[in-house]
């Protein structure tokens, strides 16, 4: 595999406490969104600024959209309060639009797990209109990075853009977004809310229990705006030994019904005392 070099890098410690960590260990939910803001701050290093502040040749404003998300070997649930943990992030320029990171999660000499993410710079064609983004180009080119690491979650970006889901597939979970929780301020649906719808529709696809991620990989492809529901349907699914499960989520957006998101999940089994008390209504 040819590395190459990171063309920036965005380091950060963390003590954890409330707010990084959930039920069964580090939040998966903030762990995607610390990820994507040192995408964001690496790629504002990689331009010069010192602020993520991304124009076009116009000077309209544009933003990295995410268009994949991968985690992989994630250890979520070894992770405990007061824990300290490093991200540690290389941003990799692989073509005139396109960026990719690696974030690697450490604890003292233990790898936790790593999270990679692509992004595409894109734009609103409409003003306020979420579903008219489109593609855009920065005001200056940026120096090419000689890599594959990024090989993996292209093809990964590119097969789930083959699915096709049908109409036989079932219906596990219909979603409103909330504007003030599930969209950032860029006016879109965030990328990491994803990962949280798919996590509230787990329970109408696994077996009853507590899971934690293993791995994870996220392909978007549209966005929502305020007031359309997320319709996330269920295409595979495999649970093995009631310990181990895999399965793949699709979501689309009911008002045109066009796929904004493929979701592939492997978590395991965590117990839990907690669920010594779990309610069933």
């Amino acid at each position: 595999m040819v590395q190459g070099r990171a063309a920036a890098r965005y380091s950060n410690t963390y003590l954890l406490s409330m707010p990084q960590l959930s039920l069964v260990g580090l939040s998966e939910h903030w762990l995607l969104k610390q990820c994507g803001h040192h995408h964001w701050m690496a790629l504002a290093e990689v331009m010069g600024l010192s602020f993520p502040e991304f124009k076009d040749e116009s000077g309209t404003k544009i933003y990295p959209a995410f268009l994949c998300v991968s985690s992989e070997s994630l250890a979520l649930n070894e992770l405990k309060e007061n824990d300290v943990i490093t991200l540690e992030t290389e941003l990799f320029v692989i073509s005139k639009t396109r960026t990719y990171s690696r974030t690697r999660i450490s604890m003292a000499d233990s790898i936790m797990g790593e999270v990679s993410l692509l992004s595409s710079f894109v734009c609103r064609q409409e003003e306020g209109n979420n579903q008219s983004v489109a593609r855009a180009n920065l005001a200056k080119d940026l120096k090419i990075s000689v890599t594959n690491e990024s090989d993996y979650i292209l093809s990964a970006f590119h097969m789930a853009r083959s699915y096709s889901n049908t109409s036989a597939e079932p219906l596990v979970f219909k979603y409103i977004p909330c504007p003030y929780t599930d969209f950032n301020g860029a006016d879109f649906l965030y990328f990491a809310t994803f990962q949280a719808i798919a996590d509230r529709s787990e329970k109408n696809v696994l077996e009853q229990g507590l899971w934690s991620t293993t791995r994870r990989t996220i392909s978007y492809f549209g966005n929502v705006n305020l007031g359309d529901r997320i319709l996330v349907t269920s295409m595979a699914s495999d649970v093995r030994d009631g310990k181990f499960a895999r399965y793949r989520l699709v979501m689309q957006r009911q008002s045109d019904m066009k796929n904004i998101a493929i979701v592939e999940v492997e978590k395991q089994r965590v117990n839990h005392p907690s669920e010594r008390n779990f309610i069933r209504l």
